[in-house]
């Protein structure tokens, strides 16, 4: 009697709906990258775009710049009503061509005190390269029509700004497709595309 009501629970166990979480890559099915909106189309017909946002050293910022960042940034978020994510993700750090120049002058030169001191700062380029990383962070803003995701980026670059100076800024198209590359494949390390 008891071994017929563990296999009847075990039957409803096994019953029960599995539920799968969904993955970047199935949430995130971009259809191609449209070069005339500078965006992605989705495969529903619907559009997205990446922008990034410029980070600032908070510790050295006088108080009122801080706080004029903040009004901007909660200036936006009443603002903006559609879907608005927020991304980082951690770049490796690329010193390849100081590293060549730095190897260049080591060779080139005959002062020998000079000399050990560019190679503390070749040492010092090799150890970043391997161990130091660089956080970005990117607004992924979406539009189901053309227009729409038009008034949203403007909205965005009016509010925030839109060079290296503001708080955000354009990204190149293959920046852009090496964010998407990440965001569906998270061993994918890839350069920066800048």
């Amino acid at each position: 009697m008891k071994q017929n009501e563990k296999d009847n629970q075990k039957d409803k166990k096994s019953n029960k709906k599995v539920q799968i979480i969904n993955t970047a890559k199935e949430i995130l099915e971009v259809a191609y990258y449209d070069d005339d909106m500078n965006c992605f189309v989705m495969n529903d017909e619907s559009y997205m775009d990446l922008i990034q946002i410029n980070t600032k050293d908070l510790v050295s910022s006088a108080d009122y710049e801080v706080e004029y960042d903040i009004m901007k940034f909660t200036k936006l978020y009443k603002m903006y009503a559609d879907d608005l994510k927020i991304v980082a993700m951690n770049f490796p750090c690329k010193t390849s061509v100081q590293q060549e120049y730095l190897r260049y002058k080591i060779k080139n030169t005959s002062n020998e005190v000079f000399k050990k001191f560019l190679q503390r700062q070749l040492d010092e380029l090799i150890w970043i390269e391997k161990n130091d990383m660089m956080r970005e962070y990117y607004y992924m803003i979406f539009g189901s029509k053309k227009q729409q995701l038009i008034n949203n980026r403007n909205m965005v670059f009016n509010v925030l700004g839109c060079d290296k100076k503001n708080l955000s800024q354009k990204l190149t198209k293959e920046k852009k497709i090496v964010i998407c590359e990440r965001l569906d494949n998270k061993c994918f390390l890839g350069n920066q595309g800048e």
